[in-house]
């Protein structure tokens, strides 16, 4: 099995607001909207260090 690609991103004021799953669907970290969330579901997310839920709403200076 490959290993996943592991990207980070640093939340800017202008980001700032979105969910997770609409900021990485944005940003181009996955094909569709859908399978970023399942890969949230499925704790393969982390915000400032800790597992997210999709839904979760970035605040400026947020860690993904």
């Amino acid at each position: 099995m490959a290993n996943p690609t592991r990207k980070r991103f640093t939340i800017s004021p202008e980001e700032a607001g979105q969910r997770l799953d609409a900021f990485l669907a944005i940003k181009g970290a996955g094909p569709s909207r859908s399978f970023l969330q399942k890969i949230i579901a499925d704790n393969g997310a982390l915000v400032n260090g800790k597992i997210a839920t999709a839904g979760c709403r970035l605040v400026e200076g947020d860690t993904i």
